[in-house]
C-alpha cells in the first residue's frame, strides 16, 4: 500500500460509518407544518380550528410522558387545554375570551383543536397571536388563516413571527366593507423558504445529487442531468401535494435510498455512464414523491396550497441550483488532477453507495 494509504482509507471508512448513522437517523422529509383558521361571523365570534401532527401536540403540550413523540388518547383533554393557553385573539385590541369546543384525531395522522372566541360585534382588527409555536423546533411552519364574510388573508408563520392581523374598512358602497393586513409573511414566500430549507437538509437527496455531479464529466451531462431530475420531481410532487396520487412513504424512502446505491455504484463499474439523464428522471420522479411529504403532514385548502406549492418548489430549485453551480467548479478543478478520477471518484462513489444500501435496508426495516 502507498505511503498515506492506511490512513486515507481509515478516513473514507470513519466517514461511510458516521454517514451511515447520520442519514438513517436523519429525518430527512420531517418539517413541522400546522394550520389554522380563524373565522369572524358577523356577530363577532370567532371560531378557530387548529390541526398539528400528534409529534407536535406532544410537544407543544408537554404530554409525551414516554418520550416517543407519540401523544396518548388519554392525553387528549390535557392537550386541548395546554393549547388553549397558547392561542390569544385580539378584537380592536382587546382579548376575547376563549371556550375549547373540543378536538381530538384529524386527517392523517394529525390532532386539531377547536375554540370558540367571544369578539364584540362590532370590531373592525382581528389580531391573532400563536406563543404555543414556541414550543416547537426552530424550523417549524404554521399556515394561519382569518376570515370573515368580507374576505380572508393567509400567512405562513416562520421563525420568531407568531402573529397575523386583519382589518376590516369602509368599502365603496353603502355598509360595504373590505379587507385589508399587513404586508409580508405571505404563504409564497414562507413556502420558498420552507423549500430551500428542505433541500439543504436533505441529506439524502444531496448524497443523491453528490453522486450524480461526481459521475457526470461534462458539463452539458450534467446540465442534461439535473434538468431531468428537477421537471420529473417537479412532476411528482405536484401530483401528490395536490391529491391526484400520492404513494406512501412506505416505499419512497428506501426508494429514495436505493436511488442514492444505484447513482454511486454506477459511477464504480462505468467510467462514463450513458444517457444518464434518463436514470435521474426516473430517480427524480421518486424524490418527488418524497418532496410531497414536506406538504402532505397536513391538509390544506386548494386556493391555499397552490401559492404553498408553487413557493416550495421554486424553493428547492434554488436551494439545488445553488449547490450545482458550487460543486461543478470545484470538480471541474479537480479532474485536471489524474489521481483525482481514479481511485477517488470510485472510492468516493464506493463510500456513497454502501451508505444508500444500508439506509435503505434500515428504511426497510423499520416499523
Amino acid at each position: 500500500m502507498k505511503r498515506g494509504g492506511v490512513p486515507r482509507a481509515l478516513l473514507v471508512w470513519a466517514l461511510v460509518i458516521a454517514s451511515i448513522f447520520q442519514v438513517a437517523l436523519a429525518s430527512a422529509h420531517t418539517v413541522g407544518l400546522s394550520q389554522s383558521d380563524f373565522a369572524m361571523a358577523p356577530d363577532g365570534t370567532v371560531r378557530a380550528r387548529l390541526v398539528f401532527s400528534k409529534a407536535d401536540a406532544a410537544r407543544l403540550g408537554r404530554l409525551d410522558r414516554e418520550h416517543d413523540g407519540v401523544l396518548a388518547t388519554s392525553e387528549a383533554e390535557a392537550f386541548r387545554q395546554a393549547l388553549a393557553k397558547g392561542v390569544v385573539v385580539r378584537a380592536d385590541g382587546a382579548a376575547c375570551p376563549p371556550e375549547v369546543q373540543g378536538g381530538g384525531d384529524a386527517e392523517g395522522d394529525g390532532v386539531g383543536l377547536s375554540i370558540v372566541f367571544t369578539c364584540p360585534s362590532h370590531a373592525t382588527r382581528l389580531d391573532v397571536e400563536l406563543p404555543l409555536l414556541d414550543g416547537l423546533p426552530a424550523g417549524h411552519r404554521h399556515v394561519l388563516r382569518l376570515s370573515t364574510a368580507q374576505g380572508s388573508v393567509d400567512k405562513l408563520l416562520a421563525g420568531a413571527d407568531r402573529a397575523a392581523s386583519l382589518t376590516l374598512e369602509p368599502g365603496p358602497g353603502a355598509g360595504a366593507t373590505s379587507v385589508r393586513h399587513e404586508a409580508g409573511g405571505s404563504t409564497f414566500v414562507g413556502a420558498l423558504e420552507l423549500g430551500v430549507e428542505h433541500i439543504l437538509t436533505g441529506w439524502d437527496h444531496l448524497l443523491f445529487l453528490a453522486a450524480l455531479l461526481l459521475g457526470t464529466r461534462e458539463l452539458r451531462g450534467v446540465v442534461a442531468a439535473v434538468s431531468a431530475f428537477t421537471v420529473a420531481h417537479s412532476i411528482t410532487l405536484a401530483v401528490a401535494a395536490l391529491g391526484i396520487y400520492a404513494p406512501g412513504p412506505r416505499w419512497v424512502e428506501p426508494a429514495i435510498a436505493a436511488s442514492i446505491a444505484f447513482v454511486a455504484f454506477q459511477n464504480v463499474l462505468q467510467a462514463r455512464p450513458a444517457h444518464r439523464w434518463r436514470v435521474t428522471f426516473a430517480f427524480g420522479l421518486i424524490h418527488g414523491f418524497g418532496f410531497a411529504g414536506a406538504l402532505q403532514e397536513l391538509t390544506l385548502a386548494r386556493e391555499r396550497l397552490v401559492p404553498t406549492l408553487l413557493g416550495f418548489n421554486l424553493g428547492v430549485e434554488a436551494g439545488q441550483l445553488v449547490l450545482v453551480a458550487l460543486a461543478v467548479p470545484v470538480l471541474a478543478r479537480l479532474r485536471r488532477r489524474a489521481s483525482f478520477e481514479d481511485p477517488w471518484v470510485r472510492r468516493t462513489s464506493f463510500a456513497m453507495g454502501i451508505v444508500g444500501a444500508a439506509l435503505c435496508v434500515f428504511r426497510i426495516a423499520s416499523p
